[in-house]
């Protein structure tokens, strides 16, 4: 097959690769509703999304679908080929990928499908493995870069609740994943992900704009783990200056195993446990150091470690920030105080 990539070839057609896109989409949809394959149905039942898998108001807004296991063809292929598209374009769009001896083959097998979707329509899938068989198969996989998508550049549920933003209807909140952004909206608030992707600059000017329109406000509702913690972390260096706050979740849960356990109400009620985020960022930097507990060397270059995050934040949070590193660190204020100090003079 002809690479297509190569240098000969002429720029693919967006209006055709979002079509195709789209006719994926409307397939893995019908799939899911008129099969209802268990697995598929069990996986958003556990997770307390059955609504998803039925023609419901949350059902029609994810739009979420199932690809098929597929082994002996292609379905998704086939029934793009024949609505006209050709091989290479399935590609381009990233439906299919190159087969390993020629051809091409379904990009997406045995999960369940949720679609990525811009102002024109869909543009990706991100999707999650239904058989735990083998764990080399990674959890979620999002489609492959192309002409219309980049992880980068998108932030999963932005399109499907534009109608909320425009209304400012609930606070944004930025998770990790797509089913605790979907956790998130039926809690009637908007739940927005990087698609499984770190946060990026471009990520972080969408959330800027989308709390421009409810109100200015942020929460970011990153897992209750170390790994969360961390991404927190990075979420502070990006988001700095918006009136951000961090849900504080329960240790090893997210947002979707609270919707599991408490229901939406449930969901309301952790998102209303939060601090600054700049406070969690810098509890999240200072955990790096608790190794280190005991010395007082390393102690003062933990102060100096987190000095750009505390001269960053607003004036008014600076003498809370000074109280919570002394307190973390067991050092007293005053010299706190001095270290974050002279960490920001001139050098």
């Amino acid at each position: 097959m002809t690479d297509p990539a190569g240098p000969d070839l002429a720029p693919p057609d967006l209006g055709r690769l979002r079509a195709a896109m789209a006719g994926a989409a409307r397939w893995y949809r019908e799939r899911l509703l008129s099969d209802r394959p268990p697995l598929a149905v069990a996986t958003l039942a556990d997770r307390g999304l059955i609504d998803l898998a039925a023609d419901t108001s949350p059902g029609r807004r994810w739009q979420l679908g199932y690809a098929p296991a597929s082994r002996g063809c292609n379905e998704v292929v086939e029934h793009l080929r024949g609505s006209g598209f050709t091989d290479p374009e399935l590609v381009d769009a990233g439906v299919a990928v190159p087969g390993r001896h020629d051809g091409v083959i379904d990009a997406l097998r045995h999960r369940l499908v949720v679609p990525l979707v811009d102002g024109g329509g869909v543009v990706g899938f991100t999707a999650r493995r239904l058989s735990d068989e083998n764990p080399a198969v990674p959890k979620w996989v999002n489609t492959a870069t192309t002409a219309v998508y980049r992880k980068g550049e998108h932030l999963l549920g932005l399109a499907q609740q534009g109608d909320q933003l425009t209304a400012g209807r609930g606070l944004v909140v930025l998770v990790e994943g797509a089913v605790d952004a979907i956790a998130v909206n039926l809690a009637g608030h908007i739940g927005l992900a990087a698609g499984g992707t770190q946060l990026t600059a471009a990520h972080a000017a969408q959330l800027r704009d989308a709390a421009a329109a409810t109100g200015g406000r942020l929460l970011v509702a990153y897992d209750g783990d170390r790994a969360g913690r961390e991404a927190t972390l990075r979420a502070a260096y990006l988001l700095g200056g918006l009136d951000a706050h961090a849900v504080r979740l329960p240790e090893g849960q997210d947002p979707a195993d609270v919707l599991v356990v408490a229901g939406a109400r449930g969901v309301r009620r952790a998102l209303g446990v939060t601090v600054p985020l700049v406070d969690a960022a810098v509890a999240a930097r200072l955990d790096r150091w608790a190794v280190h507990a005991g010395n007082p060397v390393a102690l003062v270059d933990a102060v100096r470690d987190v000095a750009g995050l505390v001269a960053a934040a607003p004036p008014d949070a600076r003498a809370r920030l000074v109280g919570l590193v002394a307190a973390r660190l067991q050092l007293p204020a005053d010299l706190v105080t001095a270290t974050l100090l002279d960490a920001a003079a001139p050098s």
